[in-house]
Formats: C-alpha cells, sequence, structure tokens
C-alpha cells in the first residue's frame, strides 16, 4: 500500500470506502431476502409458528 506520511492515499481511502459500503449493502440485502424467505414460510405453513416454541425449558 502506498502511502503519504503515514496515510494512504486518496484513490486507496475511496477504493476502501467503496467497498466497504458495497458489503454493507450486500449485508442489508441479503438480510432482507432472508425476512422474506421466512415470511414466506411462515406464511405458507413451512415453519411452525415461533410463538408456540418455548424459549427454554422449565426447570423441574
Amino acid at each position: 500500500m502506498c502511502k503519504t506520511r503515514g496515510f494512504p492515499l486518496a484513490g486507496e481511502q475511496n477504493a476502501t470506502l467503496s467497498s466497504l459500503i458495497k458489503g454493507r449493502y450486500a449485508a442489508f440485502f441479503l438480510s432482507l431476502q432472508c425476512i422474506n424467505i421466512l415470511t414466506k414460510m411462515r406464511i405458507t405453513g413451512i415453519l411452525p409458528s415461533l410463538l408456540h416454541i418455548p424459549l427454554h425449558r422449565p426447570a423441574f
């Protein structure tokens, strides 16, 4: 990495920022797709209702 006085050059900063933004957009849209898939599975009855699944086992 080329540096000037310990700092990356402007082009490298822009490339890094661009890749970070692309990664965040990709993660965001992937999470939307996952929510969409889970919602469709819930609506069609493939996925059981999460309300009926106990979150923890009762202590005996």
